[in-house]
């Protein structure tokens, strides 16, 4: 525990929270859109999102790193959606 009697192992969950996880997929197929349908049922938690590779936000996403616009067929795993700096898979 720190001084502010918090544990580290809290404060570090508590920053992952801070994090937008987000999986982008192929909007038009329907193996990638039942994978993440059901991974949304599995997030009890609810902190995964879900970008359509097609969508706006998806596409701005793959510019901002160099990546193809439009041949989808793969899925992106992006830790932190809204750093640009954040890792991706």
């Amino acid at each position: 525990m720190d001084r502010t009697g918090e544990s580290l192992g809290k404060r570090a969950a508590s920053s992952r929270r801070d994090a937008m996880p987000v999986l982008c997929y192929d909007g038009t197929c329907g193996l990638c859109s039942r994978i993440a349908a059901l991974l949304a049922r599995a997030d009890r938690s609810g902190r995964l999102r879900f970008a359509a590779l097609q969508g706006a936000s998806a596409q701005r996403f793959l510019r901002s790193r160099g990546l193809d616009t439009t041949d989808f067929d793969s899925l992106v795993f992006c830790e932190d959606f809204e750093n640009p700096n954040a890792d991706f898979q």
